[in-house]
């Protein structure tokens, strides 16, 4: 249940995160920040499925 709602946040936030980006020409200097961006909610959301599936 928990999962199928998280991917789609995930896609939201890198979404959100690129868009935030866009407007800058080269993509290289905000490259690592939208990554570790994502990489922070994809660990964020894989400790909540761990959590709720500990849980029940």
């Amino acid at each position: 249940m928990l999962r199928s709602k998280a991917k789609p946040l995930q896609a939201t936030v890198f979404e959100v995160a690129l868009c935030a980006n866009r407007p800058v020409r080269s993509l290289h200097p905000c490259h690592d920040s939208v990554t570790s961006l994502v990489d922070a909610v994809d660990r964020l959301v894989q400790a909540v499925s761990s959590s709720v599936n500990a849980v029940y």
